[in-house]
């Protein structure tokens, strides 16, 4: 995982989120391109798990301000955006050729981080 570069978009295929300060504990989530899946793994772990499938964006993750702009450094009482964009077949059993569609669907939401005493 490579952190966003300073001054550029603040966006990616993966985060890593912190319980607490210690850094070795973690959790990442991440977009796999070669099953098109969001996965999950923690700190330790050897295996991720695959928590949604048919993801067909690569950027997932973005760090925003409160009016939802993305931020080209990280600062202070930031949002995480997350945007999930999944496709499916109508009939699992249909045949891919160049008349094939697909369904879509779309998740967003933003997170916050808890306020610390």
């Amino acid at each position: 995982m490579t952190p966003a570069a300073v001054n550029a978009n603040q966006q990616g295929n993966a985060v890593q989120l912190h319980s607490t300060t210690n850094t070795n504990q973690f959790t990442r989530y991440f977009w796999d391109a070669s099953d098109q899946s969001l996965k999950r793994v923690t700190n330790g772990s050897t295996t991720a798990e695959t928590v949604a499938s048919s993801i067909s964006n690569r950027i997932v993750f973005t760090v925003e301000n409160h009016r939802g702009n993305v931020l080209t450094n990280p600062q202070n009482n930031f949002v995480v955006g997350v945007d999930l964009q999944f496709f499916e077949l109508p009939n699992p059993r249909s045949r891919l050729d160049e008349s094939t569609h697909f369904d879509s669907y779309r998740v967003r939401t933003r997170i916050a981080r808890r306020a610390t005493d």
